[in-house]
C-alpha cells in the first residue's frame, strides 16, 4: 500500500526530495530494489545530492555487496552538514550490513536520541537483522523498548 500511497501522492503534488526519499524506501521494501537506488541516486535538494538519499542508497548498497561503494558514499553524506537522524539511522543500518556491530549501534542510537524514535521501525527493518544476535543490539533494543513503551502509555498510540 505504501508504494501506491507515495505514487498517488506524488502525481498529486511536484515531486520533491522527501516524498520521493520515502517512494523509493517503499519500492525497496517492496522488492523493486533496482528502482530504489536510481531513484535515490538522482534524488537532489537544492542543487545537491540529497544527504538522506545518499544514506539510505548506501545502506541498500551495502545490503547488495557492494561494500567500497557503500562506504564512500555513506563517508560524503556524513561529511554535509545536513546529516541528520533519518541519515543516522542509516548509517546504522550501513553498518549493519558491513558487518560493524558496534558502530551500526552507535549510529542507530544517535538517530533515535535525535528525533527518530519509531521503534517498530528498528525491530523490523530487514537491514538491521545482521545486529539481531549481538549483545550490543539486543540492549540497545530492549532500552529503546522500554521507553517506547513508556511513551505509548502516557501519550497514546
Amino acid at each position: 500500500e505504501a508504494v501506491r500511497f507515495f505514487e498517488e501522492a506524488r502525481a498529486a503534488h511536484s515531486p520533491d526530495a522527501l516524498g520521493d526519499w520515502f517512494l523509493a524506501q517503499a519500492y525497496y521494501y517492496h522488492g523493486e530494489k533496482e528502482r530504489a537506488e536510481k531513484m535515490l541516486g538522482e534524488l537532489q535538494r537544492g542543487g545537491e545530492p540529497d544527504v538522506r538519499a545518499q544514506a539510505t542508497l548506501a545502506s541498500f548498497l551495502a545490503a547488495r555487496g557492494e561494500r567500497m561503494r557503500a562506504e564512500k558514499l555513506l563517508r560524503t553524506a556524513m561529511a554535509r552538514p545536513s546529516f541528520e537522524h533519518h541519515a543516522a539511522y542509516s548509517a546504522g543500518a550501513t553498518y549493519a550490513q558491513l558487518g560493524q556491530p558496534a558502530e551500526a549501534v552507535r549510529w542507530l542510537r544517535r538517530a533515535r536520541d535525535t528525533g527518530w524514535r519509531c521503534y517498530p521501525w528498528y525491530a523490523n527493518d530487514p537491514l538491521l537483522r545482521p545486529l539481531e544476535k549481538t549483545a550490543e543490539f539486543q540492549q540497545f533494543m530492549q532500552e529503546f523498548r522500554r521507553s517506547w513503551e513508556a511513551a505509548r502509555a502516557r501519550y497514546g498510540t
